[in-house]
């Protein structure tokens, strides 16, 4: 794990690809697997918030649209008004009435850092955790492959995945 991040530390003086990920998800209603809603509060509290790179989003193949709780997360002037109903593993349900662009850092397997420009990210402040919608980055043409040693992720055809760990 060390030796992982010293070459992710040292892959971040090479130059930064972008990757967009355009909003692809239309429906009034959305539906997640993987994630819960608190109750009584606003908002997760932005000091036990985790760092926004890609390893602290849930990879959610049922999820149709990316989704976060934080909105520090959002490029800044970048909302939009939307009107839609997520609906959450437990069945209960709750509204979103702004989306936005996300940029997350992350590395692909030849420690090149890469920028996800996502856009459409729905600001959901009562969700629990963040979501990466596997699903959104299938239909925009990114392919995904699943294994039992994780998740890779091949944007707009590169030839060297981004990999996450299964939990």
């Amino acid at each position: 794990e060390a030796d992982k991040k010293k070459d992710m530390a040292n892959a971040a003086n090479k130059t930064t690809k972008e990757i967009e990920l355009k909003d692809t998800d239309e429906d009034d209603r959305v539906r997640v697997n993987m994630a819960i809603v608190q109750t009584g509060i606003d908002s997760p509290e932005e000091s036990q918030k985790l760092p926004n790179d890609l390893e602290n989003w849930v990879m959610d193949s049922g999820c149709t649209s990316h989704m976060t709780p934080y909105l520090s997360d959002f490029v800044p002037n970048s909302f939009k008004p939307v009107n839609k109903i997520i609906e959450v593993a437990d069945g209960s349900t709750v509204p979103c009435a702004q989306s936005g662009t996300v940029a997350i850092k992350t590395f692909n397997e030849d420690f090149e850092e890469l920028t996800i420009l996502m856009e459409g990210v729905l600001y959901v402040p009562k969700l629990i955790p963040r979501l990466f919608s596997l699903m959104s980055v299938i239909e925009q043409g990114h392919t995904v492959q699943l294994s039992d040693n994780g998740i890779k992720i091949f944007f707009n055809g590169q030839t060297v995945p981004v990999h996450m760990d299964l939990l």
